[in-house]
């Protein structure tokens, strides 16, 4: 009977060691700071920049802000779980005058109506205290917070 116990205890310590194979919170956060988001390289000269918003713009509703997931501000990162990072404030541009057929697609709509159009990722901000800031300093009038 004490060999099972003792037995039984020492199987109860080795998978407590183990853990499963899963991530504390702590572990799953250090994760997450490993990741940088480097700020996405403007191709196109005649898309706006974050230093002018409304570059070449025919309307001001053609400079959005909008949270993301990482899969959208970030798809060349390989991340194991993307619900792990935060989504994140972005400045679109959403008037493009070439649209890549490969070009990623968001919903500017609502529930109710559904409004999707191809985007072109202009500036990652780090915190919604920073996109806040962005949009009143601009007159950025097309965000959702």
């Amino acid at each position: 009977m004490k060999r099972n116990i003792i037995f039984i205890f020492s199987i109860f310590v080795m998978i407590t060691i183990a853990g499963c194979g899963r991530k504390t919170a702590d572990e799953a956060e250090l994760q997450n700071e490993s990741v940088s988001i480097e700020q996405p390289e403007i191709k196109d000269a005649t898309l706006i920049t974050p230093e002018e918003p409304f570059k070449n713009q025919p309307n001001e509703f053609c400079t959005v802000i909008r949270k993301l997931a990482i899969s959208y501000y970030a798809p060349n990162k390989q991340v194991e779980d993307a619900t792990a990072f935060p989504a994140k404030y972005c400045l679109l541009d959403i008037c493009l005058e070439k649209i890549d057929p490969n070009a990623m697609i968001i919903n500017l709509g609502d529930d109710d109506e559904v409004v999707t159009t191809s985007f072109e990722l202009i500036k990652v901000f780090e915190s919604e205290l920073e996109a806040k800031g962005y949009a009143e300093k601009y007159k950025i009038i097309d965000v959702k917070w």
